[in-house]
């Protein structure tokens, strides 16, 4: 890793990014060796979470919930309709926009998800204290809201 920090900063300061981006990889690489996971990609968890409590939202809408591009929120909303999670229908008011639902198939598979969240991430996060989770929390919140 030491070498790999050099490349990216020759000063030697560490690479916050890097390092964000490689546990970002480990925790998909974790979901995805769970059953729970398999039917649903981390993305897809919070579109249909979304989904669940603000039925009806155009793809605009979702990925402002989000947090996302307008084009990786069709794709989540792609994958969920391909797989039968989502389903998508045009608005009565507007014959040029869609209006996105969870399908009960999608509903069920969210539900899954959600209960293995809290064990995941007491698998994932281990190896810290309940001090250093909160901490990391609160620095990666600060780094997303700025």
């Amino acid at each position: 890793m030491a070498l790999l920090e050099r490349t990216y900063n020759p000063s030697g300061e560490p690479v916050v990014g890097y390092f964000i981006y490689t546990a970002y990889l480990e925790l998909v690489r974790s979901l995805k060796s769970r059953k729970e996971y398999r039917a649903i990609r981390p993305g897809a968890i919070g579109t249909l979470a979304i989904l669940a409590v603000r039925p009806g939202i155009s793809q605009i809408e979702l990925a402002a919930y989000l947090g996302v591009e307008r084009a990786t929120a069709g794709k989540y909303a792609a994958h969920g309709i391909r797989y039968g999670l989502v389903r998508r229908e045009l608005t009565a008011h507007d014959r040029r926009r869609f209006a996105l639902f969870v399908t009960p198939k999608g509903l069920d598979a969210l539900h899954k998800a959600v209960a293995a969240i809290p064990p995941h991430e007491d698998e994932f996060t281990g190896v810290l204290s309940k001090q250093e989770r909160n901490t990391l929390r609160t620095l990666l919140r600060k780094l997303i809201m700025q």
